[in-house]
Protein backbone atom coordinates (compact mmCIF):
# COMPACT_ATOMS: atom_id res chain seq x y z
CA UNK A 1 0.00 0.00 0.00
CA UNK A 2 1.48 3.38 -0.82
CA UNK A 3 1.94 6.19 1.53
CA UNK A 4 -0.66 8.40 -0.30
CA UNK A 5 -3.64 5.09 1.24
CA UNK A 6 -1.73 5.22 4.31
CA UNK A 7 -2.80 9.07 4.81
CA UNK A 8 -5.95 8.45 3.21
CA UNK A 9 -7.55 5.80 5.98
CA UNK A 10 -7.08 7.26 9.04
CA UNK A 11 -9.21 10.43 7.74
CA UNK A 12 -11.98 7.99 6.20
CA UNK A 13 -12.19 6.39 9.57
CA UNK A 14 -12.35 9.55 11.48
CA UNK A 15 -15.25 10.50 9.07
CA UNK A 16 -17.08 7.66 9.16
CA UNK A 17 -17.08 7.49 13.13
CA UNK A 18 -18.23 11.28 13.43
CA UNK A 19 -21.10 9.88 11.19
CA UNK A 20 -22.01 7.10 13.21
CA UNK A 21 -21.99 9.67 16.29
CA UNK A 22 -24.37 12.34 13.81
CA UNK A 23 -21.61 14.47 13.45
CA UNK A 24 -20.58 16.12 10.65
CA UNK A 25 -16.58 16.20 10.50
CA UNK A 26 -15.34 20.00 11.39
CA UNK A 27 -13.07 21.08 7.92
CA UNK A 28 -9.64 21.54 8.31
CA UNK A 29 -7.82 24.71 9.60
CA UNK A 30 -6.29 26.32 6.65
CA UNK A 31 -2.48 27.87 7.43
CA UNK A 32 -2.31 30.85 9.56
CA UNK A 33 0.31 33.39 8.13
CA UNK A 34 2.39 35.85 10.54
CA UNK A 35 -0.13 38.57 9.77
CA UNK A 36 -3.05 36.50 10.78
CA UNK A 37 -1.13 35.81 13.98
CA UNK A 38 -0.30 39.06 14.74
CA UNK A 39 -4.46 40.67 14.19
CA UNK A 40 -5.36 37.81 16.92
CA UNK A 41 -2.75 38.41 19.25
CA UNK A 42 -4.43 42.48 19.39
CA UNK A 43 -7.88 41.21 19.56
CA UNK A 44 -10.40 43.83 20.77
CA UNK A 45 -9.81 45.78 23.70
CA UNK A 46 -10.80 44.23 26.40
CA UNK A 47 -13.28 45.42 28.72
CA UNK A 48 -12.36 44.82 32.07
CA UNK A 49 -8.81 46.62 31.84
CA UNK A 50 -8.40 50.11 33.61
CA UNK A 51 -9.93 52.68 30.86
CA UNK A 52 -8.83 56.06 32.12
CA UNK A 53 -10.66 59.25 32.01
CA UNK A 54 -8.69 62.32 32.57
CA UNK A 55 -10.55 65.76 32.53
CA UNK A 56 -9.03 69.51 32.86
CA UNK A 57 -11.08 72.50 32.86
CA UNK A 58 -10.49 76.16 33.16
CA UNK A 59 -12.84 78.75 33.93
CA UNK A 60 -13.80 82.40 34.84
CA UNK A 61 -16.69 82.99 37.45
CA UNK A 62 -18.39 85.73 39.46
CA UNK A 63 -17.30 87.33 42.69
CA UNK A 64 -16.75 85.02 45.36
CA UNK A 65 -19.72 86.17 47.96
CA UNK A 66 -18.22 84.89 51.73
CA UNK A 67 -18.02 85.82 55.37
CA UNK A 68 -15.83 84.58 57.63
CA UNK A 69 -15.08 84.73 61.52
CA UNK A 70 -11.60 83.51 62.29
CA UNK A 71 -10.09 83.69 65.58
CA UNK A 72 -10.14 83.87 69.62
CA UNK A 73 -13.47 85.28 71.30
CA UNK A 74 -11.61 88.27 72.50
CA UNK A 75 -10.97 89.68 68.61
CA UNK A 76 -12.93 88.00 66.27
CA UNK A 77 -15.74 89.26 63.95
CA UNK A 78 -17.73 88.27 61.35
CA UNK A 79 -16.44 89.62 57.92
CA UNK A 80 -17.65 90.50 54.67
CA UNK A 81 -14.98 91.04 52.10
CA UNK A 82 -17.10 92.78 49.77
CA UNK A 83 -18.32 95.14 52.41
CA UNK A 84 -15.73 95.35 54.46
CA UNK A 85 -12.53 94.97 52.51
CA UNK A 86 -13.83 97.05 49.89
CA UNK A 87 -13.46 93.78 47.37
CA UNK A 88 -14.59 94.52 43.79
CA UNK A 89 -17.44 92.65 42.22
CA UNK A 90 -14.67 91.64 39.83
CA UNK A 91 -14.49 87.64 37.97
CA UNK A 92 -12.29 84.64 39.47
CA UNK A 93 -10.47 82.46 37.78
CA UNK A 94 -11.33 78.72 38.75
CA UNK A 95 -9.55 75.41 37.40
CA UNK A 96 -10.93 72.01 37.92
CA UNK A 97 -8.89 68.41 37.32
CA UNK A 98 -10.78 64.80 37.73
CA UNK A 99 -9.24 61.33 36.81
CA UNK A 100 -11.38 58.53 36.70
CA UNK A 101 -10.19 54.65 36.08
CA UNK A 102 -12.95 52.18 35.29
CA UNK A 103 -11.69 48.90 36.76
CA UNK A 104 -14.74 46.87 35.53
CA UNK A 105 -17.55 47.27 33.90
CA UNK A 106 -19.43 48.21 36.90
CA UNK A 107 -17.05 49.64 38.94
CA UNK A 108 -14.86 52.75 38.96
CA UNK A 109 -11.97 55.18 41.01
CA UNK A 110 -11.75 58.57 40.49
CA UNK A 111 -10.60 61.83 42.29
CA UNK A 112 -11.22 65.04 41.40
CA UNK A 113 -9.78 68.88 43.02
CA UNK A 114 -11.42 72.17 41.89
CA UNK A 115 -9.95 75.78 42.56
CA UNK A 116 -11.30 79.19 42.47
CA UNK A 117 -9.09 82.67 43.51
CA UNK A 118 -10.37 86.37 43.73
CA UNK A 119 -7.58 88.89 43.80
CA UNK A 120 -8.76 92.88 44.62
CA UNK A 121 -6.48 95.73 43.37
CA UNK A 122 -5.65 97.44 47.15
CA UNK A 123 -8.29 99.56 48.43
CA UNK A 124 -8.76 101.03 51.78
CA UNK A 125 -10.87 98.72 54.51
CA UNK A 126 -14.10 99.72 56.17
CA UNK A 127 -13.84 102.72 58.77
CA UNK A 128 -14.42 99.95 61.36
CA UNK A 129 -11.41 98.02 60.41
CA UNK A 130 -11.05 93.89 60.19
CA UNK A 131 -10.07 91.33 62.35
CA UNK A 132 -8.04 88.38 61.31
CA UNK A 133 -6.91 85.73 63.89
CA UNK A 134 -5.37 87.84 66.75
CA UNK A 135 -4.20 90.64 64.47
CA UNK A 136 -6.16 93.76 64.06
CA UNK A 137 -6.16 95.82 60.15
CA UNK A 138 -7.05 99.75 61.11
CA UNK A 139 -9.87 101.31 59.37
CA UNK A 140 -8.62 103.45 55.86
CA UNK A 141 -5.80 101.01 55.41
CA UNK A 142 -4.82 100.33 52.18
CA UNK A 143 -4.95 96.46 51.47
CA UNK A 144 -4.94 93.85 48.79
CA UNK A 145 -7.52 90.80 49.25
CA UNK A 146 -7.26 87.66 48.05
CA UNK A 147 -9.64 84.91 48.46
CA UNK A 148 -8.99 81.04 47.70
CA UNK A 149 -11.51 78.57 47.69
CA UNK A 150 -10.80 74.53 47.02
CA UNK A 151 -12.89 71.58 47.39
CA UNK A 152 -11.33 68.13 46.64
CA UNK A 153 -12.17 64.75 46.64
CA UNK A 154 -12.52 61.21 45.59
CA UNK A 155 -14.56 58.25 45.37
CA UNK A 156 -15.70 54.98 44.29
CA UNK A 157 -18.41 54.58 41.65
CA UNK A 158 -20.90 52.27 40.24
CA UNK A 159 -21.27 52.19 36.96
CA UNK A 160 -25.31 51.87 36.57
CA UNK A 161 -25.15 52.77 32.50
CA UNK A 162 -22.06 52.70 30.56
CA UNK A 163 -23.30 51.76 27.08
CA UNK A 164 -21.76 54.28 24.88
CA UNK A 165 -25.44 56.02 24.67
CA UNK A 166 -25.91 57.03 28.35
CA UNK A 167 -23.67 57.51 31.18
CA UNK A 168 -24.48 57.12 35.02
CA UNK A 169 -21.99 56.83 37.45
CA UNK A 170 -22.81 57.20 41.09
CA UNK A 171 -20.46 56.94 43.96
CA UNK A 172 -20.01 57.22 47.34
CA UNK A 173 -16.36 58.46 49.25
CA UNK A 174 -14.41 61.72 50.98
CA UNK A 175 -13.86 65.02 50.32
CA UNK A 176 -12.02 68.24 51.67
CA UNK A 177 -13.09 71.94 51.56
CA UNK A 178 -11.22 74.90 52.01
CA UNK A 179 -11.84 78.75 52.32
CA UNK A 180 -8.19 81.13 52.52
CA UNK A 181 -8.54 84.57 53.06
CA UNK A 182 -5.44 87.11 52.59
CA UNK A 183 -4.35 90.98 53.31
CA UNK A 184 -1.39 92.32 52.37
CA UNK A 185 -0.41 96.01 51.92
CA UNK A 186 1.91 98.23 52.95
CA UNK A 187 1.09 99.70 56.36
CA UNK A 188 -0.95 96.26 57.14
CA UNK A 189 1.45 93.96 56.47
CA UNK A 190 0.83 90.88 55.57
CA UNK A 191 -1.88 88.40 57.56
CA UNK A 192 -3.73 85.18 56.28
CA UNK A 193 -5.60 82.55 57.58
CA UNK A 194 -7.51 78.80 56.29
CA UNK A 195 -10.68 77.53 57.37
CA UNK A 196 -10.96 73.90 55.98
CA UNK A 197 -12.15 70.82 56.97
CA UNK A 198 -12.84 66.92 55.67
CA UNK A 199 -16.34 65.27 55.08
CA UNK A 200 -17.41 61.82 55.22
CA UNK A 201 -18.79 60.10 53.70
CA UNK A 202 -19.42 61.88 50.53
CA UNK A 203 -21.64 61.26 47.51
CA UNK A 204 -21.84 62.64 43.88
CA UNK A 205 -22.95 61.46 40.58
CA UNK A 206 -22.24 62.32 37.04
CA UNK A 207 -24.64 61.71 33.39
CA UNK A 208 -23.79 62.13 30.36
CA UNK A 209 -26.09 61.16 27.60
CA UNK A 210 -24.57 60.65 24.26
CA UNK A 211 -27.15 63.37 21.59
CA UNK A 212 -24.91 62.57 18.41
CA UNK A 213 -21.30 61.17 17.25
CA UNK A 214 -19.79 64.53 18.58
CA UNK A 215 -21.68 65.92 21.51
CA UNK A 216 -22.32 64.88 24.51
CA UNK A 217 -24.83 66.95 27.30
CA UNK A 218 -23.41 66.13 30.97
CA UNK A 219 -24.30 66.79 34.52
CA UNK A 220 -22.36 66.39 37.55
CA UNK A 221 -22.83 66.74 41.40
CA UNK A 222 -20.45 66.03 44.68
CA UNK A 223 -22.17 66.42 47.74
CA UNK A 224 -20.53 66.72 50.90
CA UNK A 225 -23.42 66.38 53.27
CA UNK A 226 -21.68 65.22 56.56
CA UNK A 227 -18.47 66.60 58.48
CA UNK A 228 -17.64 64.13 61.69
CA UNK A 229 -15.66 66.45 63.39
CA UNK A 230 -17.60 70.00 62.74
CA UNK A 231 -21.19 69.12 62.11
CA UNK A 232 -22.94 70.86 60.23
CA UNK A 233 -20.18 72.24 58.11
CA UNK A 234 -21.78 71.23 53.87
CA UNK A 235 -20.62 71.88 50.18
CA UNK A 236 -21.80 71.45 47.63
CA UNK A 237 -20.00 71.22 43.51
CA UNK A 238 -22.58 71.33 40.76
CA UNK A 239 -21.15 71.44 36.67
CA UNK A 240 -23.19 71.18 33.89
CA UNK A 241 -23.01 71.69 30.05
CA UNK A 242 -21.59 69.92 26.54
CA UNK A 243 -19.56 67.74 25.93
CA UNK A 244 -17.88 68.10 22.13
CA UNK A 245 -16.44 64.57 20.81
CA UNK A 246 -12.98 64.97 18.53
CA UNK A 247 -12.75 61.28 17.82
CA UNK A 248 -12.03 58.31 20.09
CA UNK A 249 -9.89 59.96 22.59
CA UNK A 250 -10.42 63.83 22.50
CA UNK A 251 -13.02 66.06 23.94
CA UNK A 252 -13.95 69.61 24.48
CA UNK A 253 -15.47 70.67 27.66
CA UNK A 254 -17.84 73.70 27.45
CA UNK A 255 -20.18 74.32 30.32
CA UNK A 256 -21.27 76.42 33.83
CA UNK A 257 -20.28 75.85 37.68
CA UNK A 258 -21.25 76.65 40.95
CA UNK A 259 -20.25 75.63 44.23
CA UNK A 260 -21.49 76.82 47.86
CA UNK A 261 -19.50 75.36 51.09
CA UNK A 262 -20.65 75.89 54.51
CA UNK A 263 -17.37 75.13 57.35
CA UNK A 264 -18.47 76.11 60.59
CA UNK A 265 -19.11 73.54 64.10
CA UNK A 266 -22.60 73.51 66.22
CA UNK A 267 -20.83 75.17 69.35
CA UNK A 268 -20.60 78.44 67.05
CA UNK A 269 -24.27 78.08 66.28
CA UNK A 270 -26.06 76.62 68.89
CA UNK A 271 -23.76 76.88 71.92
CA UNK A 272 -24.81 79.71 73.62
CA UNK A 273 -22.71 82.56 74.93
CA UNK A 274 -18.98 81.46 73.81
CA UNK A 275 -16.55 80.23 76.38
CA UNK A 276 -13.59 82.58 77.30
CA UNK A 277 -11.21 79.82 75.42
CA UNK A 278 -13.23 79.37 72.20
CA UNK A 279 -11.79 80.15 68.62
CA UNK A 280 -14.29 80.84 65.84
CA UNK A 281 -13.45 79.30 62.91
CA UNK A 282 -16.40 79.72 60.49
CA UNK A 283 -16.02 80.26 56.77
CA UNK A 284 -18.97 80.61 53.96
CA UNK A 285 -18.71 81.15 50.05
CA UNK A 286 -20.75 80.94 46.82
CA UNK A 287 -19.66 81.21 43.60
CA UNK A 288 -20.09 80.36 39.79
CA UNK A 289 -19.15 80.83 36.21
CA UNK A 290 -18.29 79.13 32.67
CA UNK A 291 -15.92 76.98 32.37
CA UNK A 292 -13.73 75.81 28.87
CA UNK A 293 -11.42 72.77 28.81
CA UNK A 294 -10.19 69.12 27.86
CA UNK A 295 -11.49 65.54 28.23
CA UNK A 296 -8.83 62.90 27.14
CA UNK A 297 -10.22 59.08 27.00
CA UNK A 298 -6.87 56.43 27.09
Amino acid sequence: MSTRHLTWFPALALSCALSALGQEPAPPEGKRGVLDVLEGAGGEADPERPRIRLEAVGGVGSPIRSEFKIGPVAFAHTVRPNRDAHLPSGPSLSSYLRLEVRLSDAISVQGWWFRQVQRGPRRHLHYKGVTLGTTFLPGGTPTRTTLDVQLGGGNVRYLVLNDGTFYLGVGVGVGWGSFRVHFSGRDAGHAGKRVEEWFGPTIGYRFEFRATSFLSVYLENEFGLIAPARFPSTFTLTRAGLLWHFGEHVGLVTGVQGTNARLEDHKDLWGGRPRPGHTWRQANWQAGGVELGLMLWF
